[in-house]
């Protein structure tokens, strides 16, 4: 056997494979680098995985805390609801601020649509004067103005004046609300109920308002007075009016229609007293509606007796009065003037102490302020002469 020649051919298979490991070929480098590109992917979706589980768990635990809040706010909303059914239960239904003060908005509009025809070329010239009986009232309504006669004779000042009128005699008569002081005028009774009753409700009402109030508290006395007026409203039809309610009606209508009637167009007086019977019942409606309700609202004349008979001019509050405007005023003159004084009161204001939940009866806000139309004060000239201040 030639044992060099296998040698030999060991020898050389064993280069071959040397030459083999020392030149690795394209494709087992290529599949190496494959690979390793894999490894890094896997490595970074494991890394983006990781992130998103803690995203997910994060947002999941903040859904759990949105469902723990939900679940108690749907709680706490049930109570309220429960309250307040119970709260309807009690004292019967009660109207949101913003009802009760479109309902006063209503009737307001409705009093400034029935005078248009008040300002009208067809109006008759006003007497020279009005009878004593309705001086004092007049005063209130025109409190800074010397000769309403002529001041009448406008035909804009005519309509604003028949507005402040009717609002004055229509707020004094038919609204009740509880006196501010000694000295408030309003009516003694509440004219939607049946005479007898109504003395009964003002007497124990006046008890309690004078009341100790360790011993009766303000809560205690509108917690009273809501039940009872809702109670006795029960009984009163909706779709009749009383005897009672009538008489009352058409007094207010004559006292109305005694100052302004003169001032009507010719031929027209039967339909403005018509118009104006329908509308005094509506101011009933809401004299009722408010005495039902928890918080106190009350509907008032913003110039007392008292302060109209004094010698000092009405001056403009613009935390209870809102002025019309008017036409002989400048914007740039009236941010010169000081304060303005107080020429006609056209509407009533809207006022309210207490809530919904009785509390807060020693606070009264203005909720829907008077109009009034206003005038700069006269000043004195250095001739002497008294001048409206900033009018041309």
């Amino acid at each position: 056997m030639n044992y060099k020649l296998i040698q030999k051919g060991w020898k050389n298979f064993q280069d071959g494979l040397k030459n083999d490991f020392k030149e690795p070929n394209e494709a087992v480098i290529r599949s190496e680098e494959q690979y390793q590109q894999m490894q890094d992917d896997i490595d970074s979706l494991e890394d983006r995985a990781e992130r998103q589980i803690i995203k997910i768990s994060a947002l999941t635990s903040k859904l759990h805390n949105e469902q723990k809040n939900s679940h108690k706010l749907k709680e706490s909303n049930n109570k309220v609801l429960l309250a307040m059914e119970n709260k309807n239960l009690f004292v019967g239904r009660q109207d949101s601020d913003e009802t009760v003060i479109s309902q006063f908005g209503w009737l307001i509009g409705q009093i400034k649509t029935w005078s248009v025809p008040f300002a009208g070329e067809e109006r008759t010239l006003p007497p020279s004067g009005y009878p004593p009986i309705h001086a004092e009232s007049i005063r209130r309504i025109a409190p800074n103005v010397k000769d309403i006669g002529r001041f009448l004779q406008s035909p804009k000042c005519a309509r604003l004046f028949v507005r402040g009128w009717v609002s004055l005699v229509m707020t004094e008569t038919l609204f009740r609300t509880l006196p501010i002081d000694s000295k408030s005028q309003i009516p003694k009774e509440d004219i939607w109920m049946e005479s007898s009753l109504a003395d009964a409700v003002h007497t124990i009402e006046m008890n309690l308002l004078h009341a100790d109030r360790q011993s009766v508290t303000l809560r205690d006395l509108h917690d009273w007075r809501a039940l009872t007026t809702s109670l006795v409203s029960k009984q009163i039809s909706k779709n009749k009016t009383s005897n009672d309610v009538e008489n009352k009606v058409n007094e207010c209508l004559k006292r109305i229609m005694d100052v302004v009637g003169p001032l009507a167009p010719e031929g027209k007086i039967a339909q403005l007293e018509h118009d104006l019977h329908g509308l005094l019942l509506q101011a009933v409606k809401l004299s009722q509606t408010l005495r039902c309700q928890r918080a106190s609202w009350s509907v008032r004349h913003v110039v007392s007796l008292e302060a109209a008979s004094l010698d000092g001019p009405v001056v403009l509050d613009d935390s209870i009065m809102e002025d019309v405007p008017n036409d002989r005023d400048h914007e740039s003159d009236i941010s010169r003037v000081p304060y303005r004084i107080v020429e006609v009161v056209v509407t009533p204001a809207l006022f309210k102490k207490g809530n919904t939940d009785g509390e807060q009866y020693d606070v009264e806000s203005c909720v829907g302020q008077a109009e009034v139309r206003s005038k700069a004060p006269a000043v004195v000239t250095n001739s002497g002469d008294r001048k409206r201040r900033n009018h041309k």
